[in-house]
């Protein structure tokens, strides 16, 4: 910052830019309102003033970013606009060094320019010894011709694929060595969504130079959508793992069906081997973009023997015995008669137990027609298995058999209790 004496009146004027300054009336005037490339103004314009009495002097302290480069000491005499008499004699000293002496001074002389040597920080000192009122411009003119520095980071920060899926706000950084800053971006808030959109930002010095940076950002602010297609909502089936399959917006995107890894092809996916519970399961299909965002599906299946009116398959279910004792280990064999009907699907006629309430407490496994346990003739459509209870006390146990149709949903053998 410019520091001066009170001892003249000092008025601030318009910034001046220029290559070179030739001493001519009419060359100042144009210089004064054009701004050049490559030059600017370190110090000035100051108009200073000679005030009434003996020879007075005017002091400031000044700073320079770079003081490697080139400087010239510029001065309009009379003031840039000539607005004041010629000053006739005055003694300029920059760092107690002098720059111009009264030699250099007339009243037909209105430019005068000294190259000078310059240090990061700056005394300069003027002494007027012409009549009252008489006056004079000072400048500093310094030449910059490296181009600043631009950098932009991006907020929030990108994921590791390179996405963000909210809005991107852009700050740019600017800085220059030797003039300074003219002008740096503000900060850019993109809301638009797409792949590879471009921002830019130009940073201009005070010597008018310029450098550019450029942005490449990819936004997605939307969650993919999802189905799940196959099993159906609120179906039973009747073994587990199941496979999972449906249909998806986003073929980038990534599916997990309840933690298993599915597979993505063209706008489907299939997840193999998701395992249920016995009882009612919520199977959850999430679909995770590039970006992030999270789409969800769900649907409700349960494993166990499906409620279902058609009893035509099943003829009846039996067991025997029929009653055990509590607290002793009994075997019982318990067969399932089929209909004379060959759509049921080989090897899915299973046995369940259930509570009271009618929820599933185990799938006690396949069922047979094949001569082993317990079956006693093979290929009779009577299908057996042997089971071993032991109820702690007294107890109803409730047993259902199913079986998978090709022609229809699964069907279900009523209940049979034993005590």
């Amino acid at each position: 910052m410019i520091q001066m004496s009170k001892t003249h009146k000092i008025v601030a004027d318009v910034v001046i830019r220029a290559n070179r300054l030739a001493i001519s009336t009419a060359l100042v005037l144009v210089f004064a309102s054009a701004s050049y490339g490559g030059t600017f103004v370190a110090l000035g314009p100051t108009n200073i003033v000679r005030a009434s009495g003996g020879p007075n002097t005017v002091t400031s302290q000044f700073t320079l970013r770079n003081s490697k480069t080139s400087y010239t000491l510029r001065i309009n005499n009379g003031g840039l606009q000539g607005e004041f008499p010629r000053v006739s004699s005055a003694v300029i000293l920059l760092n107690v060094v002098q720059v111009a002496g009264p030699s250099d001074f007339n009243r037909n002389v209105n430019v005068i320019e000294k190259t000078i040597t310059v240090g990061n920080t700056n005394a300069l000192s003027v002494e007027l010894r012409s009549a009252p009122g008489s006056g004079l411009a000072i400048q500093i003119i310094g030449v910059d011709n490296d181009l600043p520095m631009i950098t932009a980071s991006v907020t929030p920060s990108p994921n590791g694929s390179g996405w963000n899926n909210s809005n991107v706000t852009i700050t740019f950084t600017c800085s220059d060595a030797t003039s300074g800053i003219a002008n740096c971006p503000s900060p850019i808030t993109v809301t638009t969504e797409g792949a590879g959109r471009t921002v830019s930002g130009t940073a201009v010095d005070r010597a008018g130079n310029s450098a550019s940076t450029l942005v490449t950002l990819n936004i997605d602010k939307t969650a993919p959508k999802i189905l799940i297609s196959s099993p159906l909502d609120l179906s039973t089936v009747s073994s587990s793992p199941i496979t999972v399959s449906g249909t998806l917006d986003d073929s980038g995107a990534t599916v997990l069906v309840n933690g298993v890894a599915a597979n993505v092809d063209a706008g489907t996916f299939t997840a193999a081997g998701v395992p249920l519970q016995n009882g009612t399961n919520i199977v959850t299909a999430t679909a995770i973009d590039r970006a992030g965002n999270v789409g969800t599906a769900s649907i409700q299946v349960t494993l166990g023997p499906p409620l279902n009116d058609s009893l035509a398959l099943f003829q009846r279910l039996d067991a025997t015995p029929i009653t055990i004792e509590s607290g002793d280990p009994t075997s019982v064999v318990v067969r399932a008669w089929l209909a004379a009907d060959s759509s049921f699907i080989a090897g899915s006629v299973t046995l369940w137990r259930y509570d009271q309430n009618g929820n599933v407490l185990a799938n006690l496994g396949q069922m047979f027609d094949d001569g082993t346990h317990g079956d006693q003739v093979t290929g009779d459509k009577v299908f057996t298995t042997t089971i071993t209870l032991n109820e702690a006390g007294p107890a109803i146990v409730t047993l259902r058999a199913s079986a998978d149709m090709h022609r229809s949903k699964p069907c279900i053998l009523p209940i049979r209790s034993f005590l």
